[in-house]
């Protein structure tokens, strides 16, 4: 019997992307119905994380013209991807009773074609399966040297993630069960999953250009994306303000000694506070940020609320 796949797609402000977006996911997900690759109660999960658009019309539109082919989530507010590819994560196991998912975004600049060979891949056996990038083209300059340099920083920060993969993935039922088990509040799905383990591959492919619409992500909240991972998954930054702090007391003393050597003491101690202070500012900055995540945790509060769900989820076996 073949197994049950949900493609989720989190949704915001796509109100030019869908259009195009639905049709390519539904002759996909018939081929592979055809095939015999995945069950016919495999669907496309489409989440909408609190547009201001006509997303959710256009996703009520498409559940109630087919709706065993596609469903929809409607979140009561915006809360950002990680947050609505929870939430999708969770309908598709929890209501819609899929055995693997797989995700990517509304914009299809993540090789959708690949699908068939994540499938495939779960069907011999595979638990996760991340898409990497192994072309970015298509990207701007911009693109390029800020996803280049959260991944280098990442790295530098200790933190396990995978090189040039961002939340195209598939991972199994028993996988998505452990990732909902996860309960903080600022969650950052790409640097959990390694940490789950079980067997894992990766399929490669070109990063295309986007289909229609533009980017929901400027620099501004590409930095809070790279900060939020980091706090969220790190405690380097905390370590490595010990050393800056004893490298600039080292800093200080070596400029005290000099400039009682050259009678310049005056200029000498200036510079010296200037480093001093500049350390504890950025101490007091990162700590403080660590401690604001803490008490945001602490409060246990939901990561979102569904308002509203969309398509046909009378599946006779749910599994638990």
């Amino acid at each position: 019997m073949s197994s049950t796949l949900n493609i989720v797609i989190p949704c915001y402000n796509e109100h030019d992307a869908l259009p195009l977006t639905i049709p390519v996911l539904k002759n996909i997900l018939d081929g592979l119905k055809v095939s015999g690759k995945v069950s016919e109660n495999s669907r496309v999960v489409l989440v909408d994380d609190g547009s201001k658009d006509d997303t959710w019309s256009i996703i009520k539109a498409a559940s109630d013209t087919d709706g065993k082919t596609f469903s929809g989530v409607k979140l009561s507010r915006n809360g950002g991807t990680q947050k609505g590819l929870l939430a999708g994560t969770d309908a598709a196991v929890n209501i819609f009773g899929a055995d693997f998912i797989i995700s990517t975004d509304a914009d299809l600049q993540d090789d959708i074609q690949t699908v068939e060979k994540m499938t495939d891949l779960f069907n011999s056996g595979t638990d996760v399966v991340y898409g990497v990038r192994n072309d970015r083209t298509a990207d701007t300059g911009l693109k390029k040297l800020t996803a280049q340099g959260f991944y280098k920083l990442s790295r530098a920060m200790g933190i396990e993630s995978v090189y040039n993969h961002s939340d195209y993935r598939m991972l199994s039922r028993r996988v998505c069960l452990h990732l909902l088990s996860y309960r903080e509040s600022d969650v950052f799905i790409r640097n959990i999953v390694p940490k789950i383990g079980y067997r894992s591959d990766t399929v490669e492919y070109a990063r295309l250009a986007r289909n229609a619409g533009t980017t929901k992500y400027n620099f501004i909240k590409l930095f809070a994306l790279a900060i939020s991972g980091i706090v969220s998954s790190s405690l380097r930054p905390v370590r490595l303000i010990f050393g800056a702090s004893a490298l600039s007391a080292l800093i200080g003393i070596a400029y005290f000694i000099a400039a009682c050597a050259t009678g310049y003491v005056k200029h000498s101690l200036i510079s010296a506070l200037w480093i001093v202070c500049a350390v504890i500012t950025a101490s007091i900055a990162i700590v403080g940020e660590y401690a604001g995540r803490a008490y945001i945790e602490s409060k246990h509060r939901p990561n979102y609320f569904i308002e509203e769900i969309a398509g046909e989820t009378n599946i006779s076996e749910v599994k638990n």
